[in-house]
């Protein structure tokens, strides 16, 4: 079986620190680097009949240093460890990985903000996309667009776990169009009926029994359906106008049946052939803004936010309902994550300082207290999900991991304990004690369960890396000494 390393990723301060390590012997590590912009990429494999992806290993980190383009390799027989790629020289930022096969991650374009003509990163208005593949030695040149031609959307074949092509907007002539490109980036067709439209948003493949390559997608109030091939693509009206246009970053939840999504403070669903329902209205008194957070068999659950920075907590029926509340109206209540047909969440009175953890079946029945020790925070949490979901039903939450200090203490104290809580069997185990000379710490990280996780504590300006194996008596190692 082959071997990958870890990396981690500090962004205490700019500029940000990468860390790889070698889970078979962490000390010391394989890489400690400084980077303007990080970007650490994974394979995954779809199973298009059974509507659910896999998250394979960490395959690479794209990052810019001294405004170039470096590649990483997490496989661990892989040499040289690092290598620059292209010969950009005034890369900003990474920003998009886009691999011709999802399952191997290992061939694809690496997409690049670049500055302009004034060599300034932080004139927005001047700068632009570069592609690079990552087998480009540092003589090859950038791959750009024409002036004009934006990338929208990459476009998967999930029976096949590869690239069929993109979506780009065109806006050269009047009226702007949509057009698709090839996996080169080399122009294939306008998009049917994408005439006049400047910009389009991926929401979700459409909803059915097996992954086919069509979508809903969302223009300004428009609900449309996308179908492509590698050949051609084309936009069809479904009927249907968005109440609100935009509200923010959203996420949109796919259980076969239908998708679902949220339209201002209303829950939303729409079958395959466009049909939509509206499952329940969140009052505006309890936040301005609704966020999905998942699906379990029969609920979608929903966090609203306000603009205080207070939420809530909330199970709705898939066939419409009303809303169930996690926590008193008075509390605040935010969803850590969802295992099969439980909510694990944070809730306290009021804008108290330590919040407890709950979780609680999604119907509202068999709700418990989850013991975090002393003064743990949702924000310090690291979270530990099963590498395997349903697709777009939410990522399974295994295990979660946190620091703990002693009664009295606040935050998390230089030689706190970490530990983790099994979600399936409650079980918790201490990994080991931090070894740092201040507290205060901020607790960071997410991995998969069967694997290394890398976790940051971070104070002030410092941060300092740890390797752990969730659920793994005494696995905490510390990668790291005084990272500034």
């Amino acid at each position: 079986m082959e071997e990958f390393l870890v990396a981690g990723v500090s962004r205490a301060d700019q500029p940000s620190v990468l860390v790889i390590a070698d889970p078979a012997q962490p000390l010391p590590p394989v890489l400690t680097t400084t980077a303007d912009s990080i970007l650490e990429v994974s394979n995954v494999t779809f199973d298009a009949t059974q509507r659910r992806a896999t998250w394979g290993n960490a395959t690479a980190v794209y990052y810019v240093n001294n405004r170039q383009l470096h590649q990483a390799s997490l496989r661990k027989s892989l040499s040289p460890r690092t290598q620059r790629i292209s010969s950009l020289t005034a890369a900003c930022s990474v920003d998009n990985w886009y691999p011709f096969s999802y399952s191997t991650g290992d061939d694809g374009w690496v997409e690049v903000t670049e500055a302009g003509p004034d060599a300034n990163c932080t004139t927005a208005a001047d700068n632009r996309k570069a592609f690079v593949r990552n087998s480009s030695p540092q003589t090859t040149d950038a791959t750009t667009l024409p002036s004009g031609v934006r990338v929208l959307m990459a476009l998967p074949d999930p029976a096949n776990n590869a690239l069929v092509g993109f979506i780009a907007s065109d806006t050269r002539a009047t009226p702007s169009k949509l057009a698709l490109y090839s996996p080169t980036l080399t122009y294939v067709s306008d998009v049917v009926g994408g005439t006049g439209l400047s910009d389009l948003e991926f929401m979700s493949l459409l909803p059915g029994t097996q992954l086919t390559s069509s979508a809903f997608v969302k223009f300004s109030y428009l609900l449309l359906r996308l179908t492509w091939s590698s050949t051609s693509a084309s936009l069809s009206a479904t009927g249907q106008r968005l109440t609100v246009a935009t509200s923010g970053p959203q996420s949109y939840f796919n259980d076969g049946s239908a998708m679902y999504f949220v339209d201002g403070l209303a829950i939303k669903s729409i079958n395959a052939g466009g049909t939509v329902s509206t499952l329940a209205t969140l009052a505006s008194a309890d936040g301005t803004t609704a966020r999905l957070k998942g699906l379990t068999s029969d609920h979608v659950v929903v966090q609203q936010e306000a603009t205080n920075g207070s939420t809530q907590a909330f199970t709705i029926p898939k066939g419409g309902g009303t809303p169930f509340r996690l926590a008193p109206a008075n509390w605040v209540a935010s969803v850590i994550g969802l295992s099969g047909d439980e909510v694990i969440y944070a809730t306290k009175p009021g804008y108290a300082i330590t919040p407890a953890f709950r979780r609680i079946r999604a119907d509202g029945g068999n709700e418990r207290q989850i013991n975090l020790g002393y003064s743990t925070h949702e924000t310090n949490l690291v979270t530990v999900y099963s590498p395997t979901i349903p697709y777009l039903s939410a990522q399974v939450l295994d295990a979660v991991i946190w620091c703990e200090g002693p009664m009295g203490v606040s935050g998390c104290p230089g030689n706190g304990v970490v530990r983790s809580y099994d979600i399936e069997t409650g079980a918790i185990t201490t990994m080991g004690n931090l070894s740092l000379g201040r507290g205060g710490l901020i607790v960071r990280g997410s991995g998969f369960t069967g694997r290394p996780t890398v976790i940051t504590t971070i104070a002030g300006f410092t941060a300092e890396f740890y390797l752990v194996q969730s659920n793994a008596a005494n696995s905490l190692v510390r990668l790291t000494n005084y990272i500034p």
